[in-house]
This record gives structure tokens, C-alpha cells and sequence, in this order.
């Protein structure tokens, strides 16, 4: 990554002209595909509460692997627990939809085991938490995306890599973590908003800054690397929580 090569470009149309250019989806599909890790730092109201570490790789001429281990303190009330996650998804690529997904959260006694599938006209949601099981079908138009909660960033690094950002994008996705409650297709509105200075701690980062509404009004915003689309920074400031990509050992280490 070599953001500074970017500071400068929204100043002037020549400038965004050359931002198109690097926001093509096919530069960030490439970096994805060569295979990575990429580790974050969680946070809630301001402290640090644990790590994301995301890897891909391909697993054959057009699918594409992530996974995700997560693991974070969370506090309710007097008391705080430790909560974990580990995920694995499939995808058709560079394209970006998902193909299968199957999650494992544990934040008590027992586990709960999520698993997906996705055709063109459905996704078929299983929960599974002890004794207790539930399937759900979700009727789909082809284009969805899955961005589920918890902090599973891979989801959103593909979805960051595979559309146009340089006029904004509408996304269609699933949240399978809601799926009991909320058994619908989501949407939401990206929109880049230029490169952007961050601070975090005592140490400033600038990356393109993609804002983005959904239709529950819940925002999201993005701070992406213009170059190869690497995720930076991810907040969620009506809930106080954000990911920032590791400075530990680079936060990216490529296969």
C-alpha cells in the first residue's frame, strides 16, 4: 500500500479522473485472489476490545475462500465475556456472491452454529443453538452480497472489491445472523466521499472514505487503500464500534 501517492486527488477533476481509474473492482479482485491475511483491531466506545483476522484464498478457477477468527470482550452491565467467532465462505469470483457461508459464534454456555446456502432464487438459513434449530428461506434476484455482524470483516472486504465505487453503488445483501428476526434482503447506498485523514490513538491515516446508508438507517462507513481497495477502517458511529487494519507486523501479510 502506498497511500500517499493519492492525498491530493479529490482537489481536482484530472485528480478524481485518476481515482476512477484506480477504483476499478478487478485491482482489488487481484489482491483477494493472490491469497492474504489481514489482521484488525476491534473496538467499542473508544477501547480496545479484541482482533479480526481475516485470510483468503482461491480453491479453484472461479471461487474464491475467506475466513474469519474473531475474538472480542463484551460487557454487559457489571459483568464482561469473552466472545468468539470463526467463519468460512465461499464465493463465485471475481463476481463476489456468495455460494455457501457457515459460521460458529460462542458468547455463553452453548454455541451457535449458523450455516448458509445460496442459489439464484434463495438463500436457505439454518440456526442451529443446542437443542433449538430454525431454517428460514430468503427469496433472491441474483445480486445479493452476505454482510453479517459480529465483526466478520471478510464479508465486507469482497463486497468492497467486487462493485464500481466511483459513482456510488446500491448493494443488496442478507444478514444471517438476523435472519429469525428480520428474514429479507437488505439494501444500502455506497458513496465515496474523497480521501480522508483518520486518527486512531496517536497515529494519523488517510485512505478513500466510502459512506454508506441502509435502508434501516443504520450508516457504515469505509476507509479503503485506493490502490488495491485493502480495508482500512470501518465504523459504525451510532453504536460507537469500528475495526482499524493492525499496524502489528504490517496488519497485511500476503501468502
Amino acid at each position: 500500500m502506498n497511500l500517499k501517492r493519492v492525498i491530493g486527488l479529490s482537489a481536482n477533476p484530472l485528480g478524481w479522473i485518476l481515482l476512477s481509474s484506480l477504483l476499478s473492482a478487478s485491482l482489488a479482485a487481484k489482491g483477494l485472489s493472490e491469497g492474504g491475511e489481514w489482521l484488525y483491531d476491534l473496538y467499542m466506545g473508544g477501547s480496545q476490545v479484541g482482533t479480526s483476522r481475516v485470510a483468503s484464498r482461491m480453491i479453484g478457477e472461479a471461487r474464491l475462500e475467506t475466513t474469519n477468527k474473531i475474538r472480542f470482550m463484551l460487557t454487559r452491565g457489571a459483568q464482561s465475556f469473552e466472545v468468539s467467532l470463526t467463519a468460512r465462505t465461499v464465493y463465485r469470483w471475481p463476481e463476489g456472491r456468495p455460494l455457501n457461508y457457515e459460521m460458529t459464534f460462542v458468547g455463553g454456555r452453548v454455541p451457535t452454529l449458523i450455516t448458509v446456502t445460496f442459489d439464484e432464487k434463495e438463500s436457505t438459513i439454518r440456526v442451529k443453538t443446542g437443542p433449538q434449530e430454525f431454517t428460514k428461506q430468503i427469496p433472491l434476484e441474483g445480486d445479493e452480497y452476505v454482510l453479517d455482524s459480529s465483526f466478520l470483516l471478510d464479508h465486507y472486504l469482497v463486497m468492497l472489491a467486487s462493485i464500481p465505487l466511483d459513482k456510488g453503488s446500491e448493494v443488496h445483501f442478507v444478514v444471517p445472523q438476523l435472519a429469525q428476526q428480520s428474514p429479507r434482503v437488505f439494501e444500502m447506498r455506497l458513496k465515496p466521499r474523497g480521501v480522508q485523514k483518520f486518527t486512531v490513538g496517536d497515529e494519523e491515516w488517510e485512505g478513500l472514505r466510502i459512506e454508506s446508508v441502509g435502508d434501516t438507517g443504520l450508516r457504515m462507513d469505509f476507509w479503503i487503500d485506493p490502490e488495491d481497495r485493502t480495508l482500512l477502517r470501518w465504523t459504525v458511529p451510532s453504536q460507537f464500534t469500528e475495526a482499524v487494519l493492525s499496524r502489528d507486523d504490517g496488519g497485511l501479510r500476503t501468502q
